[in-house]
């Protein structure tokens, strides 16, 4: 949190989640203790490893339970979209995996050469843009 000098690290999360649930009209959600982005280096505590293990072991059941519920209420919806299964647009879902699977290697070359404030920085001003988009589309 690099706008957050003069305060702990748990307030600045905090605080910027409250600042961003105010703006985007969402409930908050904070946890007691950030996940850090990286858990390289000395001192790093073995739960951190578990936890990230964890949650990473539930990325992929969370999708499909995602993508299930999204095909169900649109097949009872009665949505008729041509290439799509309910709520679910085949040919995005085509497009968004490709790119994946074929930039995810560039990504990662990327990410281990730029540092990570640049990088921290970079993505809050994505984040600040798309957020400026959403509130004006």
């Amino acid at each position: 949190m690099f706008l957050f000098t003069s305060m702990s690290r748990a307030r600045a999360v905090f605080f910027s989640a409250l600042a961003t649930s105010v703006l985007f009209a969402t409930p908050p959600v904070v946890s007691a203790q950030p996940v850090p982005f990286t858990i390289q280096g000395p001192g790093v505590h073995p739960a951190q490893f578990r936890i990230t293990r964890f949650a990473s072991g539930l990325t992929l059941p969370v999708a499909v339970a995602g993508t299930v519920s999204f095909i169900l209420s649109g097949v009872l919806g009665e949505v008729t979209v041509s290439w799509a299964t309910g709520y679910v647009y085949w040919p995005a879902v085509v497009t968004v995996a490709t790119g994946t699977v074929l930039l995810a290697p560039l990504g990662t070359k990327v990410s281990h050469h730029v540092p990570p404030r640049a990088m921290r920085i970079g993505f809050g001003i994505f984040l600040m843009l798309l957020g400026i988009r959403m509130i004006t589309v």
